[in-house]
């Protein structure tokens, strides 16, 4: 990701599909732990919940440092 500040330039589609591809990683890595959130959540694991909620810190903040960035782009609003 070369220009994560905003710019009324448009972005190329690389730097695009580069955003695209992090979040999607992202969000994957957060489902991932949720679900062993859930797993060891039975078992009574406190340390599992943590990572769910830093899962979810991780993706949020993610999302926002991408609209600063493709801020101009609609498909990354709606997502």
């Amino acid at each position: 990701i070369k220009r994560p500040y905003f710019h009324v330039k448009p972005l190329d589609r690389a730097q695009l599909k580069a955003w695209q591809s992090y979040l999607d990683w992202e969000i994957a890595e957060a489902e991932t732990a949720a679900i062993a959130a859930e797993g060891s959540a039975v078992e009574g694991h406190e340390g599992s919940k943590q990572e769910f909620v830093a899962g979810h810190k991780r993706v949020l903040i993610l999302f926002e440092r991408c609209l600063i960035a493709c801020a101009l782009y609609e498909e990354f609003w709606n997502k």
